[in-house]
């Protein structure tokens, strides 16, 4: 079999179903609010507390990024003291940002209603919500931290043992805690929330045990090389790759924030419309968008070895895959959507509901098809064209084409679903030129 099949069957399609479970754990609390809540401003408080977190975690983001892709570098150049150095800065710079912005989130959530212009149901859900997860906040980030890492080792053993100690949890503990919470007359959205939070908790204890204590990433040569101590020459001799991650991870996260923030104040139509929808759409792309992930650290795999052709194969082939994927999954979305009788949540308005599905799926598939050229040059380490990506992408495209083009429409409402469906458009024209110029081949590191 051709190398490059063989690399995708053997490591890309494993690495997506990981990401395809990962993504199933977040729509865990979906299916509890339709459970106990069925209300659709339930939903879209959920979609803004993500974002609002994603604007939280993106300085931690973006150190994490760098110090992954700097650590799986040198691991396979086989430079293991590197890598010993990097995963303790990494693991204790991890905890301690987590911390600080736990607390600047808890500080800042009373500006969550002057940012949103949604209603007081939505906002109330909202709060409800947050508080969990900000309380939490250093749990979460550790424990993405900790299931991240095995897959630049390819260690998907440990991976699988991982998510499936969390969705056990949250599906046994969430409806406890929300039992309990009805008891005590407490708001069961927030009990939906801390179970995901202990849930993770277990996940989180159990890989440190893995991991650190029985090393099973081979990262350690010996017990004690694990410390939990910053190297700060590490961060000083890769001072601007990693200053230009955390730049990118916070600019990328806050232009996602912005986004909801701009649909927050067209109709609560739209808003609702789009959030109930995003759901469907990230459930449809969970195979494309962890399929293009898993790109990430094969980049920095690949370029160890000098082997650029056969990571241009790679990719090639990866996007037919893609382009397959999504057209099938394109055309399944609109055959359902003209057809099945859909009532989803109770006060969601499935005449614009449709409109917007049937409007946004063709551009859905191009934006899809776009992540894999994106993410093979955040794996690249080049910061400059992630940075490049990010603004352009997330800020010149999208903030503007949100402001401005929605209100040459008399139906704000469809001027909105068009203005989503021509960003989709624009991101992958871009990212696909950008990704021809080759800038993502060279080496950028220490």
């Amino acid at each position: 079999m051709n190398n490059s099949w063989n690399k995708i069957i053997k490591y890309s399609l494993p690495f997506t179903i990981i990401g395809m479970v990962e993504i199933l754990i977040v729509m865990i609390d979906i299916m509890w609010s339709k459970v106990f809540i069925n209300d659709i401003q339930a939903i879209s408080a959920i979609r803004i507390v993500f974002s609002y977190l994603l604007l939280v975690e993106g300085v931690n983001v973006g150190f994490s990024s760098a110090l992954i892709i700097y650590m799986s570098q040198k691991f396979h150049e086989a430079q293991h003291s590197k890598s010993v150095i990097a995963f303790n800065t990494l693991f204790t710079a991890n905890i301690i940002i987590g911390f600080v912005m736990s607390i600047l989130g808890i500080l800042c959530m009373p500006l969550l209603g002057k940012i949103f212009q949604v209603n007081d149901e939505t906002l109330i859900y909202a709060r409800q919500y947050v508080t969990p997860m900000l309380i939490g906040f250093v749990i979460l980030s550790s424990a993405n931290l900790l299931i991240l890492l095995p897959r630049y080792f390819n260690k998907l053993k440990l991976i699988y043992s991982g998510l499936s100690i969390i969705i056990i949890s949250n599906i046994v503990i969430t409806p406890l805690i929300v039992i309990l919470f009805k008891v005590l007359e407490y708001d069961e959205l927030s009990a939906i929330a801390w179970g995901t939070v202990i849930a993770n908790l277990i996940m989180m204890i159990y890989l440190v045990y893995k991991i650190i204590y029985k090393n099973e990433l081979s990262v350690f040569a010996a017990k004690n090389n694990f410390k939990v101590k910053i190297n700060y020459r590490l961060i000083q001799e890769n001072r601007s790759f990693i200053f230009s991650q955390i730049f990118n991870g916070f600019t990328f996260n806050f232009s996602a924030f912005l986004y909801l923030v701009i649909l927050s104040m067209y109709p609560d139509t739209a808003f609702n419309v789009y959030s109930m929808a995003s759901y469907i759409f990230m459930i449809a792309g969970i195979f494309a968008q962890n399929f293009s992930a898993s790109i990430i650290p094969l980049v920095p795999e690949y370029k160890a070895k000098n082997e650029t052709s056969n990571l241009k194969t790679l990719i090639r082939k990866m996007i037919i895959v893609l382009f397959v994927y999504t057209g099938i999954v394109s055309m399944l979305i609109m055959i359902i959507v003209n057809i099945v009788d859909l009532r989803l949540f109770a006060g969601l308005n499935i005449h614009y509901f449709k409109i917007f599905m049937n409007l946004y799926v063709v551009p859905w598939m191009l934006g899809t098809i776009s992540m894999i050229f994106i993410l093979v040059n955040a794996g690249s380490g080049e910061a400059k064209g992630s940075l490049y990506l990010i603004i352009s992408n997330m800020y010149i495209i999208v903030i503007l084409t949100l402001i401005i083009l929605p209100r040459f429409f008399e139906d704000q409402i469809i001027g909105v679903f068009v203005s989503l469906s021509f960003i989709q458009v624009l991101t992958f024209l871009n990212s696909f030129i950008f990704y021809k110029t080759n800038r993502w081949t060279r080496n950028y590191f220490l």
